[in-house]
């Protein structure tokens, strides 16, 4: 199955697949954050219930982990395919062309500041919400300024792991675009094989090479 694409269709997908995963790293940053400062159990649950998460966030992260997993499920089918689309080509190599460095600057470079820009507003709706009032920068710069860094590393993880999935990807391509020299090498032999020099002295006109009476003669009047 070969299947195609346009430019403004390919940048679409590129785009959901960083929100859905913009949506995972919010829900796994809000939730390590919050169990960085208050910790578990009890202090956790009152601590959701001040913030204003009562009766949407647990459905809302039902949601989000689960077009999460449809997501992924399609990906790692998309590379299945690929896979074996390049085990079938029989060419290898290419890999060493593509770097994951880029890859991985270029996811982070979007999905960092795209998970701290919604963490910021949803803490602040939050807070409008329960409490009638804004909290600003308030949840990046207080209690001791956890929330930076721990959004930092998730959304680090979440683009290196990322970052390996489109590599793979391109090395895939990359090898099934590439030319396959081993179909395209001439069949020369400097020995022509035993079996092709039986086959020529079979063949009619070798036999009427060296064939010395060759058939009936020219008529007599004809000699001269």
């Amino acid at each position: 199955m070969v299947t195609t694409t346009v430019p403004t269709r390919a940048r679409r997908a590129d785009r959901l697949r960083l929100g859905v995963l913009a949506l995972v790293a919010l829900l796994s940053a809000h939730t390590a954050i919050y169990v960085a400062q208050f910790g578990t159990g009890d202090r956790f649950a009152r601590a959701m219930a001040a913030g204003g998460h009562d009766g949407w966030w647990v459905p809302a992260s039902l949601v989000v982990l689960g077009v999460g997993f449809l997501l992924l499920i399609q990906t790692l089918g998309g590379l299945a395919h690929l896979e074996d689309r390049a085990r079938a080509s029989g060419r290898d190599g290419a890999a060493g062309i593509v770097p994951v460095a880029p890859e991985i600057r270029s996811i982070w470079g979007r999905l960092f500041p795209l998970v701290t820009i919604l963490f910021l507003a949803q803490e602040n709706l939050e807070s409008l919400v329960a409490h009638g009032r804004l909290l600003g920068l308030d949840p990046l710069i207080s209690d001791s300024g956890i929330a930076v860094p721990m959004l930092a590393l998730l959304t680090l993880g979440l683009s290196v792991l990322g970052a390996l999935v489109r590599w793979r990807v391109a090395v895939l391509r990359a090898r099934i675009a590439a030319p396959n020299d081993r179909a395209r090498r001439p069949v020369l032999a400097r020995v022509v094989a035993g079996r092709w020099r039986t086959v020529g002295a079979l063949a009619p006109r070798q036999w009427m090479t060296d064939r010395l009476d060759a058939g009936r003669a020219p008529p007599r009047l004809l000699r001269v």
